[in-house]
Parts: C-alpha cells; structure tokens; sequence
C-alpha cells in the first residue's frame, strides 16, 4: 500500500518588525492657524483612532472621520513615515518596551508661526 503525505511549508523571509501591527492614538499635537491666531491643538485619541503599520511598508492613519494612508520605513527602533502631515516626514522612536510610539515632524518657527506635529500611539 502506498502512502502520499504532501506538507505545504512556508517559511516567511521577512521577520516580524515590532511595529507591525495596529497602535492606539493617545494623543495627537499639531499647531493651527497663521500669526497671532497660530496655536497649539492637542487632540485626545477616541476608540476607533489607530495607526495600522502593515508588512509591506503601508500605513493607514485614522482619527475621527479622517483616513489617510501613507508609507513608512522602520529599523531597528526607529521609524519614518512619509507624508506624516503635509508634505512633511514623520520620525519616530519606539519605545524599549515595543508598546509606545511617538512620531514627530520636528518644529520650525516661522514668521506665520510655528508649524509641526508629534502623535503618540500605544498597543
């Protein structure tokens, strides 16, 4: 009697990165407005807000009713997000633990006012 036994293998090449997956938003800081109007907001994340890092180097950003998807890079602990707010790059830390993120675009003073923009997730 002859048996056939068939194992369908699949080793993965590419290691799991530790920022793959969903992230909370605790808390989002951009400023707003030009001149004397240009302010600090600071929004608080709600259930449903997330950071969603994929394997293949996509993110898709949701707070509120706003989607935006983008793509990232990540070594190590540090991450870069393209086109994180505006045009402008998002560089971020990930936390020795692996369950905090902070993202940041850096701050630059201008005669409008001061611009940039820094999210910190959670798992």
């Amino acid at each position: 009697m002859a048996s056939i036994f068939a194992c369908s293998c699949r080793k993965d090449a590419t290691p799991q990165s530790p920022i793959v997956g969903r992230w909370n938003v605790v808390s989002d800081s951009v400023y707003a407005g030009v001149g004397l109007n240009n302010h600090l907001n600071v929004y608080s994340g709600k259930p449903g807000d997330f950071f969603d890092f994929a394997r293949d180097g996509s993110i898709q950003m949701n707070e509120g009713i706003v989607l935006q998807i983008s793509t990232y890079t990540f070594n190590k602990d540090s991450v870069i997000i393209y086109e994180f707010d505006e045009g402008l790059q998002g560089k971020g830390k990930l936390s020795p633990a692996a369950d905090t993120l902070t993202i940041t675009t850096g701050y630059s003073h201008t005669p409008g006012g001061a611009i940039g923009r820094t999210v910190h997730l959670s798992r």
